[in-house]
């Protein structure tokens, strides 16, 4: 320690208050190396002396160094220490020198990127030895790289991420709650699209990344309208929705057989059953659509023709067992009765509306003409299934021609009659003819 004196004249250093070594002169005193506070003693003077006077040579106590805390944050910023001490703390850049940085038990240092080290004494002017203290930069981990899933309609969905470091699931993009831990992650059943959160963790999590589980509508079915065909033929079906529609020959799939709300299947001999589905990402369940294939029904008026009487009438009969009836006179009865000559055509139909249709020609024959002395002229039965009998009665014998004319005016037989007296009567037999009048 230096110790210092003034006085115009020479100043003597001394180990003793009286007596002792004289220890050196001038007005600067420089002791040896001391571990405790020691007291020395100066006088001036020539040949006269003054009085000593003390002068302390003072060892203040070293402080014990601070006890300090490192601090750590995950990538760059400002980073809190601390350090306790009964004393001041100082906090410095360097291990000795450099520029004090703050006071106080606690410092935050400046937005730092990497890890750095700072130094902390406690003190006021006589300080403990500094100590250092880590401000700490931890690496932050990359995000996870996830991977959404879907499905169409409600249920699971697997969702993953892939990250160096483990992996943690939420259901929020921050805060919120831990659902999962680990690459992959099953979704509880959802109805309806959710977004999940994946992070990757060390000492540092890292930033949230979003993973969707989306969940699709699954078209709604179609609505259908079956077809039918009265026989062989096509039949056409339709269905209706607001999605696209294709046609299948089979309800697991099959075969495409064509798109849109109309399908026009090929000629069919019997009952087919097709299947419409709606949609194409998420398609409906296949709908059946039957193509119906009726035998039509059966109908006959008997013979095309039908040969009365003028002043008659006949019943023409459809026939039992249809669901409805169509003359050409609207009467919509299974029998009419008629007695005007006309084309008369019936449209039945069955349980199934499959129609069908006869006609038939009623021939309104207006007499025999007779002539000369015949009278009582008959013919019959008419209409006739084979043969026909013809009778008249003749007043004088005599030889008589029979012919026999077609509608349209063709001779079809003659035979000469001989012999004939009062009465008469020929059977004519008509197999050899074709039907008509």
């Amino acid at each position: 320690i230096v110790l210092t004196a003034n006085s115009p004249q020479q100043i003597y250093w001394y180990d003793q208050p009286s007596g002792g070594t004289l220890l050196g002169t001038g007005i600067n005193y420089t002791t040896p190396s001391l571990l405790v506070s020691t007291t020395y003693y100066v006088e001036a003077g020539d040949n006269c002396r003054s009085i000593r006077i003390s002068v302390d040579a003072l060892i203040d106590t070293v402080p014990a160094a601070p006890v300090v805390t490192d601090g750590s944050r995950c990538g760059a910023g400002s980073v809190s220490l601390s350090a306790s001490a009964p004393l001041q703390v100082n906090w410095y850049d360097a291990l000795s020198g450099g520029t004090l940085l703050g006071i106080g038990f606690t410092y935050n240092t400046p937005s730092i990127a990497s890890t750095t080290v700072y130094y902390a004494d406690a003190g006021l002017g006589c300080n403990s030895i500094r100590v250092p203290v880590n401000a700490v930069i931890n690496p932050v981990p990359a995000p996870p790289v996830t991977t959404d899933d879907s499905r169409c309609g409600q249920g699971t969905l697997t969702l993953t991420a892939n990250a160096a470091d483990p992996v943690y699931w939420y259901d929020a993009i921050s805060g919120g709650n831990q659902v999962s831990v680990g690459s992959s992650f099953t979704t509880p059943v959802l109805t309806t699209s959710t977004t999940y959160y994946a992070e990757a963790a060390n000492q540092c999590r890292s930033l949230r990344t979003p993973a969707q589980a989306i969940v699709n509508a699954i078209s709604a079915d179609p609505l259908v309208t079956a077809g039918q065909s009265c026989g062989t033929g096509s039949v056409s079906l339709f269905a209706s929705s607001t999605d696209p529609l294709t046609w299948y020959d089979q309800a697991s799939g099959g075969v495409i057989l064509g798109t849109g709300n109309t399908f026009v299947t090929p000629s069919l001999t019997s009952s087919t059953t097709y299947y419409v589905v709606a949609g194409t990402f998420c398609p409906s369940n296949p709908v059946p659509v039957i193509a119906s294939v009726f035998a039509p029904p059966q109908i006959n008026l008997g013979a095309d023709t039908i040969n009365i009487l003028s002043g008659q009438q006949t019943t023409l009969d459809a026939g039992s067992g249809f669901d409805g009836y169509l003359w050409s006179t609207t009467e919509t009865t299974q029998q009419i009765t008629v007695n005007s000559e006309n084309m008369y055509t019936v449209i039945v139909t069955d349980s199934n509306q499959c129609s069908v249709s006869d006609s038939v020609f009623v021939n309104v024959i207006t007499g025999i003409y007779t002539k000369g002395d015949f009278s009582g002229v008959s013919v019959y039965p008419n209409p006739s299934s084979g043969s026909i009998s013809i009778e008249w009665m003749i007043a004088d014998a005599h030889a008589t021609l029979l012919e026999i004319y077609s509608v349209d005016g063709r001779l079809m037989m003659a035979r000469e009659i001989k012999g004939m007296q009062n009465s008469f009567k020929e059977r004519v037999t008509l197999t050899d003819y074709a039907a008509g009048v």
